[in-house]
């Protein structure tokens, strides 16, 4: 099954309605927190890349 990328919207928005989370999540820690627990670098863009 494929979808389209409003349908994608819409299941990630409905499932964040359901669960009482937002869709976008703009709080630093815890995207330094998100990060860290999927294995990435939580640093800005610009400084992982040396700048």
């Amino acid at each position: 099954m494929t979808l389209s990328g409003e349908e994608l919207a819409a299941f990630v928005a409905a499932s964040c309605e359901r669960c009482g989370v937002p869709v976008k999540v703009t709080d630093a820690a815890v995207l330094r927190v998100v990060a860290t627990l999927l294995g990435g670098d939580s640093r800005p863009a610009a400084l992982a890349a040396g700048g």
